[in-house]
């Protein structure tokens, strides 16, 4: 499914069911258009094409191989001044959508309101749209900085 769709699915989730039950999901699926809007973006730019068996493994192993703390810690860091400005959105934003999304699934006594979330489902689109319009060259950068711990020389 492609982070374009995540986001539509939060979409009709609030439009058609506004309750605290459907603005928590709805976040939640925000928060994981980001993520699938990542790990997809590591996968066709490592693997490229996919022609046989082979390359669908290595494919979904770079699709899976992001994960969630590694690529906050790695949007949190320094590293990123050096990305332009559609990447560093996007990393920021990612930052801010998981904080939303544990208060979504682990705290009881947040509480969301419609025009937030719809407003919060705008700037997750925006977000993915210019991450998606950035240079192959720095998304490739992106999903080395994402996927692989750094080391020192």
């Amino acid at each position: 499914m492609s982070p374009k769709a995540w986001v539509a699915v939060a979409r009709l989730i609030v439009q058609h069911d506004p309750s605290e039950a459907g603005l928590r999901c709805a976040i939640s699926i925000l928060y994981y258009a980001m993520f699938h809007s990542a790990s997809k973006n590591a996968a066709d730019l490592l693997i490229d094409t996919v022609e046989s068996l082979l390359d669908e493994r290595a494919w979904n192993q770079a699709y899976r191989g992001l994960d969630h703390g590694r690529m906050k810690e790695a949007c949190e860091s320094s590293v990123m001044k050096q990305f332009p400005a559609e990447i560093r959105e996007f990393a920021e934003l990612f930052v801010e959508m998981q904080r939303e999304r544990h208060k979504a699934d682990y705290n009881p006594s947040a509480h969301f309101e419609k025009l937030r979330v719809l407003s919060d489902i705008n700037r997750v689109e925006k977000a993915i749209q210019g991450f998606e319009s950035a240079s192959e060259k720095d998304r490739r950068a992106f999903a080395a900085l994402v996927l692989f711990k750094p080391r020192t020389p």
